[in-house]
C-alpha cells in the first residue's frame, strides 16, 4: 500500500485499539496463573517432604509438574488464541470493512498487528517464565535441588540457571516468528471460501511440521559434526551436550527467523493483492 500521512502517529493508534482487544480475558487468565503458582508454591512445594520414599515422592512430582504444565500450555494456548482472533476479526469480518476505511496502508496494519502480538506473547512469557521463577525459588525446593545440583550440571553440560536462562532468550527472540505463524495460517486460511477456520488451523499445523522436520534434519547433522558427538569421558560429555544445546538454540532460531520471513511475505502479499472479507 501507499504510505499514509502520519504514519507513525497511526500506527501507534493501531496498536493501541489491538492492545485493548481481550485485555480483560488476558488479565484474568494470567491472574488465575499466578495464583495457582502461589497456592502451589505456598501449599505445595514449600511443605513437600523431600526426605520421603522415593516412589512416593516421585509419583506426587510428576502430578504437581504435570498439573502446572497442562496449566502453562493452557494460558500459552489462551494468549496465542487472543492474537489470532484479533488478527482474524479485525481483518477478515465484517469488521474489517471499517478496519480498512481507516488512514493507514495494508503494511501499517500488518505491522500493527505483529507489534501488538508481539507485546501480548512477551507479556505472556514475562508472567509464565515469572511464576515458574517464583515456585523455583522456594527455600524447600532450592535446599533439595543443592543435592542433586551437580548431577544436573553433568548431565546439561551448564547449570540449570544458564538453562533456564536460555530457554527464556530463546523464546522472546522466537516471539515474532510465532506470531507471524498465526498471522500467514488465518491469512491463507481466509482465501478459501468455506471453513476458513478450520483451514487455517491445517495450515498451521503444516507450517509447524515443516519447521519441526527442518529442525530434526538439521540436528541431526548437527549431532554428528566432529566434537559434538557425546564422550565417554565425563568432561567431554559435559561439554559436548553443552555445545550440542547451544546449537540447537542457534538452529531454532535461524529456522524461525527464516520462516519468519516466509510467513511475512505471505501474509503481506494476501493482505494488498488477495483480501477476502466475509
Amino acid at each position: 500500500g501507499q504510505p499514509v500521512p502520519g504514519g507513525v502517529q497511526m500506527l501507534k493508534k493501531l496498536i493501541k485499539y489491538d492492545l485493548k482487544y481481550g485485555a480483560k480475558i488476558f488479565i484474568v487468565i494470567h491472574a488465575l496463573l499466578w495464583i495457582a503458582a502461589i497456592f502451589g508454591r505456598v501449599f505445595f512445594l514449600d511443605r513437600i517432604d523431600f526426605d520421603a520414599p522415593t516412589e512416593q515422592l516421585v509419583s506426587v512430582l510428576v502430578l504437581f509438574f504435570s498439573a502446572f504444565v497442562l496449566l502453562f500450555s493452557v494460558v500459552s494456548l489462551a494468549t496465542a488464541l487472543l492474537i489470532a482472533a484479533r488478527f482474524y476479526k479485525n481483518l477478515f469480518t465484517d469488521e474489517g470493512y471499517l478496519t480498512w476505511t481507516l488512514p493507514a496502508s495494508p503494511v501499517q496494519q500488518l505491522w500493527a498487528k505483529i507489534l501488538s502480538g508481539c507485546i501480548w506473547n512477551i507479556l505472556d512469557l514475562i508472567l509464565l517464565y515469572s511464576a515458574t521463577y517464583f515456585m523455583w525459588i522456594s527455600p524447600n525446593v532450592q535446599n533439595a535441588y543443592r543435592m542433586i545440583a551437580a548431577e544436573f550440571t553433568a548431565s546439561l553440560g551448564m547449570p540449570l540457571s544458564k538453562f533456564f536462562l536460555l530457554m527464556v532468550l530463546l523464546s522472546i527472540i522466537g516471539v515474532g516468528s510465532n506470531v507471524l505463524m498465526l498471522y500467514a495460517s488465518i491469512s491463507i486460511g481466509q482465501l478459501f471460501p468455506a471453513h476458513r477456520l478450520l483451514l487455517s488451523v491445517i495450515v498451521y499445523f503444516i507450517f509447524y511440521m515443516i519447521i519441526y522436520a527442518l529442525s530434526m534434519g538439521a540436528l541431526i547433522i548437527f549431532k554428528l559434526l566432529p566434537g559434538i558427538a557425546l564422550s565417554a569421558n565425563t568432561v567431554n560429555e559435559a561439554a559436548s551436550m553443552s555445545t550440542y544445546l547451544t546449537g540447537t538454540f542457534l538452529i531454532s532460531l535461524v529456522l524461525s527467523a527464516v520462516m519468519a520471513v516466509i510467513q511475512y511475505v505471505i501474509t503481506h502479499l494476501i493482505l494488498t493483492r488477495k483480501l477476502n472479507l466475509i
